[in-house]
């Protein structure tokens, strides 16, 4: 897509469907994105996402009247994940996230694809605002294979014992479906009773699709009594239920 000075504003993309026709669902992705993919291709080989390891949401007026917020713009931290690289950095649960490298931050997708587009290892500074303070904070862009999610860390402690992350590159798997895969399950746990086992790949919990170890912690952290997992294993599927 060209705009009216001839400028790249985007390229449109269609959705195909099971049969090989379009759908005729069509997005543009914005020229900025296409462009950092691009140069990460032609650079590194790959395209590597970078990730905080936060659980971010927008900020409702009541969230902004709760935490005392002067506005309802940026991205308010629930959740750190353990290891990762906002830990790293000094970010808590609780802090607002307001702009990275110096730009501003309206709402959670915005930080998501600001990182997202950013090479993993990059130095970063994050700017949050806690408690009526603003603050700068410096740390590194990780990456998702950096994450690991011990479920004993959670509210929810069906699955204690099972230490999650992203898909490895060695698994069948990689590349081919959205999941966390099972890195690790201590015998005679919860998990290893409940039926997960090494190099499983949980694709949705409670039917909520899981693409991260942050769709993961707040998956588990919603569900009240039992767990529905949908397990890839192998060359085949199953459903866990755990209660």
């Amino acid at each position: 897509m060209v705009t009216t000075d001839g400028k790249l504003a985007g390229i449109n993309t269609a959705i195909v469907g099971p049969n090989g026709g379009n759908v005729g669902i069509g997005f543009a992705i914005p020229s900025n994105m296409a462009q950092h993919i691009m140069a990460q291709l032609i650079n590194h080989g790959e395209v590597q996402r970078g990730q905080l390891g936060v659980i971010i949401q927008d900020i409702s007026p009541q969230l902004a009247e709760a935490f005392a917020l002067p506005s309802t713009e940026g991205a308010i931290v629930s959740r750190v994940m353990p290891n990762s690289a906002a830990e790293k950095a000094g970010i808590k649960n609780g802090d607002v996230i307001i702009a990275v490298n110096g730009k501003s931050i309206r709402s959670s997708s915005e930080l998501r694809n600001q990182i997202g587009l950013m090479r993993v290892g990059a130095e970063v500074e994050i700017s949050i605002f806690r408690d009526s303070k603003t603050l700068t904070l410096q740390g590194n862009i990780g990456s998702a294979s950096d994450e690991r999610l011990a479920i004993g860390q959670l509210t929810n402690d069906r699955l204690e014992g099972a230490v999650l992350g992203e898909i490895q590159r060695s698994h069948p798997l990689f590349g081919r479906t959205p999941g966390v895969e099972v890195l690790e399950v201590k015998p005679d746990s919860p998990a290893w009773h409940a039926g997960l086992r090494e190099k499983d790949v949980i694709v949705s919990i409670n039917r909520g699709p899981v693409e991260s170890l942050e769709h993961v912690a707040a998956l588990l952290e919603r569900a009240n009594r039992s767990l529905l997992l949908n397990i890839r294993r192998g060359n085949g599927g199953l459903y866990l239920v755990l209660k």
